[in-house]
């Protein structure tokens, strides 16, 4: 291939390569993927290949082929949504804010609400991009809502806990 063509002449690094073979895929998220290294663009390929024939979120292909942890694919995530990634082992959970949404709603979408400041609420989840969810617990609660991202096995974890 004409790329690793380019790489042996020294005309291009081997990285710069991968990258612009992402930015050709049109995946935002693949890029930031190859660009902390959480990835390699075989990987990648093998991914994008699975989830047209499966019609999956390349998340769950990436993490069901070993490709890459939940943590490090989240995190990725973060990047892309510009949201904070919030490990929930860790967090202290604002009771007041578990009691604003029903516990169903927190099951069926795998959230959990874990604060509230200053007349916001925040929830975590592992689908930031589940804007139908943030829109209806804006209406429920009647508050702000701001979306952290979390591990889906600590959310469903701290759920039932």
């Amino acid at each position: 291939p004409l790329g690793e063509i380019l790489v042996e002449l020294g005309h291009i690094d081997k990285e710069r390569l991968e990258l612009a073979l992402v930015k050709q895929f049109g995946s935002k998220l693949g890029e930031i993927l190859i660009e902390n290294k959480l990835v390699t663009i075989e990987k990648l390929r093998k991914a994008f290949e699975k989830q047209s024939q499966f019609n999956k979120p390349l998340g769950e292909i990436l993490i069901s082929l070993n490709y890459i942890s939940e943590e490090s694919f989240l995190n990725a995530l973060s990047i892309k949504y510009d949201m904070p990634f919030v490990n929930l082992a860790e967090y202290k959970i604002n009771i007041e804010a578990i009691n604003k949404v029903p516990i169903t709603l927190c099951k069926e979408c795998n959230i959990l609400p874990i604060d509230i400041k200053d007349g916001c609420l925040t929830i975590a989840t592992a689908t930031p991009e589940d804007v139908i969810t943030e829109q209806n617990i804006k209406v429920i609660t009647g508050m702000e809502v701001k979306i952290v991202i979390a591990l889906g096995s600590e959310i469903k974890k701290r759920i039932t806990s």
